[in-house]
Order: structure tokens, then C-alpha cells, then sequence
């Protein structure tokens, strides 16, 4: 029934602009693990002092830094393409490890003697819970389109 002149519009439900919307935990979530993957692979400084509390050598603090920023990469890279990597591998697996992995260098911080950093730990829950949730409405917003 077309609106009249005097009948206010109501406000339009954007499906479109939700489901590209779904994509921005996802993307912030690739971003931060492909940063940590370009600082460890460099070896960057913060990374040598939380692994550095292990106690390890100067060398093999910095493979530990390589090998975490390759993980960290292989992290990034699977989160957007494990449907065509891995696809036995349940995607809320990939989501729930990419949300407490944070957990593993924080608490490496707390045994090094500073404070547990939760607000670093919660982000990443929260997006990585985000993500998870809009990859499983994506299939309904793509039929809505």
C-alpha cells in the first residue's frame, strides 16, 4: 500500500547495509592477527619480552617469536578461508580459538611479574563471538538480499 503525503515513513530495515555489516568483526579479527604475524615474523621488541619471561636464550626467544608470528599468519589466513582450506573443520573451532589464543601471551605477561591485561583478552573474545554469530546469520541475510 503506497505511504501518503501525510503519513511519516517508517524507518527502512537495511539488509544490505547488515550484511556487509557482518563482515567488520571478521575483518578486525584478520587484521589484528596479520599484524602480530608482521611483528613476529620481524621480531619485534614486544614480542621478545613476553616470550622473553620463559627465560630461553636470546635465539631461541627469537624463533619462539618467529613461530608465533607464523602462527599467528596461518591464524589470519584461516579465519576468512577455512570453508575452502579445511572444510571438515567445524567453523566454531576456528572462531573459539581465535578468541582465547590472547589468553596464552597475557598470561606469559602475568607470570613475567605485570598485570593480567583483561581488556585486551575480552576484545577478542568479543569479536571473535561476533564474527561466529554473523558468519552463522550470513546464510539468512544472503537469502533476504
Amino acid at each position: 500500500m503506497p505511504q501518503s503525503a501525510t503519513q511519516p515513513s517508517e524507518p527502512q530495515f537495511s539488509t544490505r547495509a547488515l550484511y556487509y555489516a557482518s563482515f567488520v568483526p571478521l575483518i578486525l579479527l584478520v587484521l589484528v592477527f596479520g599484524a602480530h604475524a608482521v611483528m613476529g615474523v620481524t621480531g619485534h621488541q614486544d614480542f621478545h619480552s613476553i616470550i622473553g619471561v620463559l627465560g630461553f636464550g636470546t635465539l631461541l626467544t627469537s624463533a619462539i617469536v618467529f613461530l608465533a608470528g607464523i602462527h599467528d599468519g596461518v591464524v589470519a589466513t584461516l579465519l576468512p578461508t577455512k570453508g575452502k582450506l579445511f572444510p571438515a573443520l567445524p567453523w566454531w573451532v576456528v572462531f573459539l580459538y581465535a578468541g582465547l589464543w590472547p589468553i596464552t601471551p597475557r598470561a606469559l605477561i602475568w607470570f613475567g611479574g605485570r598485570p593480567f591485561e583483561w581488556v585486551e583478552v575480552l576484545i577478542f573474545a568479543a569479536l571473535a563471538a561476533l564474527a561466529y554469530w554473523a558468519h552463522t546469520a550470513r546464510p539468512k541475510l544472503t537469502g533476504a538480499l
